[in-house]
């Protein structure tokens, strides 16, 4: 991974590379898809060759927030439901 300047630029001439180079954003959402997501979120088999466009970089990241609200309000439920038949149970 080039190292850019504070334009974002690195290199000069024909070897000139911005940071907004489809090939380099490619392979840095695969690097935050396997570094960033939560464990149990299921990315698939993700190479290190392989590119993501931001926009499935986005709807991954999306999906992953839902599936962890999803997840937790199924603990809330069963931890609420478990205090209600504990109360119960004193009663």
């Amino acid at each position: 991974m080039p190292s850019f300047n504070r334009r974002g630029i690195s290199g000069k001439g024909d070897s000139l590379v911005t940071k907004h180079n489809a090939i380099l954003c490619g392979k840095r959402n695969v690097a935050r898809v396997m570094n960033t997501f939560p464990p149990e979120f299921d990315t698939g088999n993700v190479l290190n060759n392989m590119r993501l466009s931001n926009r499935v970089y986005n709807q991954l990241k999306l999906h992953s927030y839902a599936e962890e609200k999803r997840m937790n309000r199924l603990h809330d439920k069963s931890e609420k439901a478990t205090s209600v038949c504990f109360f119960n149970y004193l009663k």
